[in-house]
């Protein structure tokens, strides 16, 4: 599958695959687009056209556990249909809060531009239709959620 990539700013790179088996393309950061005492927001300066029938799902790197962030909407949804800039948002946590904080700035563990800062797992879309029902089956689980298949 090929999927098309519009480098639109000097610093931008197209997502990179590092190796043959990994399933996530590395994203770069070609600007900063906004940059609070909460949260930092990038930019990857290219715009893509996925095929139709599949999309770019945004995840971060293991890196992110370093870094005192989070992705503000992880996972993104790329659509193929979305012809804009790439954007990832992060929040700074709140170790990546305090640290900035207390360090008066001094200390930011967030991205720099050039930095690998997320990466795109591109998937096929699912063809769903929803349907109501009147009844639905039963199971052992029923209703039970928010972490009660855990064991204790």
């Amino acid at each position: 599958m090929i999927v098309k990539i519009k480098l639109e700013h000097p610093k931008a790179k197209k997502p990179e695959i590092q190796h043959s088996t990994d399933a996530g393309a590395d994203l770069y950061a070609a600007r900063i687009v906004k940059k609070n005492i909460f949260s930092i927001w990038y930019g990857t300066g290219f715009k893509s056209q996925i095929p139709r029938g599949w999309y770019g799902k945004i995840v971060p790197r293991s890196s992110i556990s370093k870094m005192g962030l989070t992705i503000a909407n992880s996972p993104g949804t790329v659509d193929s249909n979305f012809r804009g800039e790439w954007q990832i948002r992060f929040n700074y946590t709140v170790k990546g809060f305090l640290l900035k904080l207390f360090t008066f700035g001094i200390v930011d563990k967030s991205y720099k531009v050039g930095d690998r800062v997320a990466q795109v797992i591109i998937d096929k879309k699912p063809e769903v239709e929803f349907r109501t029902a009147k009844r639905l089956t039963k199971t052992a689980r029923e209703e039970k959620g928010f972490g009660s298949t855990n064991k204790k």
